[in-house]
């Protein structure tokens, strides 16, 4: 990284943290790659919601741990790292954090799908595995166990949409700028 350059403004000196060159291309390289693992655990958690029908509690058990196990190692991580590096780019970039509408909507749908995630689906996921765990591997599964099998397929949906639209957002760009923009 470029040593830092230092510009007056009035009588406050300011520093300019701005990367270029390769610290920039690895920057955007890694936010790619983690926003690439997270849409792509999402659709797999897809895949495996709408490709598998559990039977009994032991493909229950299984089923669910699957889902819980993606979103705790890939998903949740992969989340919080596009978070991170998007911070740094927006902070160390010509972009920054509310020079333009859509950047500020990726901020705001960012942080409220890493808040969701960790206070209500994590755990969601977690007790819906645990649970399972309790049924008799042999035996069919009650009722119930397809009313929240719906459940998650709402919240999957919403999952897609939202990974869906933060990569239609980034790649078209749709509104300019803001009044804030400097």
């Amino acid at each position: 990284m470029r040593a830092p350059k230092e510009m007056l403004a009035g009588d406050h000196q300011l520093i300019d943290y701005r990367i270029r060159g390769r610290e920039l291309r690895w920057l955007k390289t890694l936010h790619i790659c983690f926003a690439s693992l997270w849409a792509g655990a999402t659709v797999c958690i897809a895949a495996i919601q709408f490709g598998f029908d559990p039977d009994t509690g032991a493909q229950m058990y299984a089923y669910r741990s699957i889902l819980w196990l993606i979103d705790l190692w890939i998903i949740a991580p992969s989340a919080l790292l596009c978070m991170l590096t998007g911070f740094f780019y927006s902070a160390m970039t010509s972009f920054g954090f509310v020079k333009y509408w859509w950047i500020i909507l990726k901020w705001v749908v960012t942080i409220a799908y890493n808040v969701a995630g960790f206070l209500f689906l994590s755990p969601w996921l977690e007790h819906l595995a645990r649970l399972s765990r309790d049924l008799p591997p042999a035996q069919a599964l009650p009722a119930g166990s397809v009313l929240l099998s719906a459940a998650q397929g709402v919240v999957l949906g919403a999952q897609l949409g939202v990974v869906g639209s933060m990569i239609l957002v980034t790649i078209l760009k749709p509104w300019g700028h803001t009044r804030w923009h400097v």
